[in-house]
């Protein structure tokens, strides 16, 4: 124990997003890339930056990377999911791109070969979806189905977020122009 913290604490200071918790956890020895077992009830838990990213905490996700060394592009066993994933699949575009800014991989898969932009685009995350355009996040990639950001949009466009899902449609069709154009400076991954 170090300042008064264990090293268990980590996965509960990324919980409540306490920063100086997370801080203190880590200069204990905290693992911020713990692989996460099972809770003894069965559930099971995420490694701590998979779960700072899914709540939101953005100042907690970049502690873990920067001060912990957490691995940004780290998946999840059950499904492949990354904090990149997480973030944009809950609406936290303030997370990605911070995770971005660490050097995520907009392309990494899942298990289903889905990317995070394609979570974005399911969720309807209008924010995220363009920090991942930006950081280069392709427009065309195909999830084991053959299914695309776009078709995400279009899928699972619901009554309530059918503006952002619109939006998000045409932000991909505007982007694909412009690949199409060569009007970005970055080619599609």
């Amino acid at each position: 124990m170090a300042d008064g913290y264990e090293l268990g604490d980590l996965r509960e200071a990324c919980e409540s997003g306490d920063a100086a918790a997370v801080q203190a956890a880590l200069l204990a020895g905290g693992d911020p890339d713990d692989p996460a077992e099972r809770q003894s009830d069965g559930h099971r838990m995420e490694p701590p930056l998979l779960r700072a990213a899914r709540k939101g905490y953005a100042e907690v996700v970049q502690l873990l990377v920067q001060r912990g060394g957490a691995n940004v592009d780290a998946s999840d066993k059950y499904n492949g999911n990354t904090a990149l994933m997480r973030s944009a699949s809950k609406g936290r575009a303030q997370v990605v791109r911070v995770l971005l800014g660490e050097g995520a991989n907009t392309e990494k898969p899942d298990d289903n070969g889905r990317t995070a932009l394609m979570y974005a685009a399911k969720h309807g995350d209008e924010a995220s979806a363009l920090a991942l355009l930006d950081a280069g996040a392709s427009v065309v990639a195909a999830d084991h189905d053959g299914d695309t950001p776009m078709e995400y949009a279009r899928m699972f466009g619901r009554e309530e977020s059918s503006k952002s899902q619109k939006a998000i449609i045409m932000l991909f069709e505007a982007w694909r122009m412009g690949f199409a154009a060569g009007q970005r400076g970055n080619a599609e991954k």
